[in-house]
């Protein structure tokens, strides 16, 4: 059986944590909450990278509304098709956990690099990679590499940034960016009545805690 990994932000204004999720609106009237981040297999080694930063387990009494509705309501009340003293409490702490953005995500994000390689490619190979004919880029050039070459050789060649698939630094550098949006629009939502509370605290990233849930 395949496992999946979920990642869920909030943000703290003040003493309140508000969800940074997307929400989406169904054909029925209710409301969706999906994650910033999902994957299967490929996120296993990150998953156990955050795993070694987390500050707490399971479902916290100050989660937002919106993230807490993911989650079953009595936390205490015991688990139907599970062992008859496990609760839901117990499961959640067995699959969720919390960490610190600036402690884990942040840490790995180089300012203004959205790629972790750099360097030039022959253009063939640039092709196939954006193609997906080729799912890696094994042979590139330096800088100094490639002003050495013979002025007819260089035309073979373009200047190219990119990502591995799922490689550890795209997947970080997604959750970053689509953090960044989160927030910029959580500032024009009208999340709360004073909207100068947010704007005194300089509330940011750095107030973003991610839960990471394996299921």
């Amino acid at each position: 059986m395949s496992v999946h990994y979920y990642v869920y932000a909030e943000v703290k204004v003040g003493n309140r944590w508000y969800s940074l999720n997307p929400t989406m609106k169904k054909a029925d009237g209710t409301f969706s909450v999906r994650p910033i981040y999902d994957s299967c297999s490929a996120f296993f080694e990150i998953y156990n990278d955050l795993e070694e930063n987390l500050i707490f387990r399971g479902i916290p009494d100050d989660m937002s509304p919106e993230l807490r509705s993911l989650y079953h309501e009595d936390l205490d009340e015991k688990c139907e098709g599970w062992f008859s003293e496990t609760t839901w409490r117990h499961v959640y702490e067995q699959s969720v956990f919390c960490v610190k953005y600036s402690n884990t995500v942040g840490r790995k994000i180089i300012k203004d690099r959205p790629h972790k390689y750099e360097g030039y490619v022959s253009k063939r190979t640039a092709a196939d990679f954006e193609t997906g004919e080729a799912e890696e880029i094994y042979d590139w050039l330096t800088s100094d590499e490639y002003r050495s070459l013979p002025d007819a050789e260089k035309k073979k060649y373009r200047y190219y940034e990119w990502d591995e698939p799922y490689d550890e630094y795209f997947v970080y550098r997604t959750v970053f960016e689509r953090l960044s949006a989160m927030l910029y629009w959580f500032d024009f939502g009208d999340a709360f009545d004073d909207r100068s509370v947010l704007w005194r605290s300089g509330t940011g990233l750095n107030d973003v805690r991610l839960f990471i849930e394996r299921g």
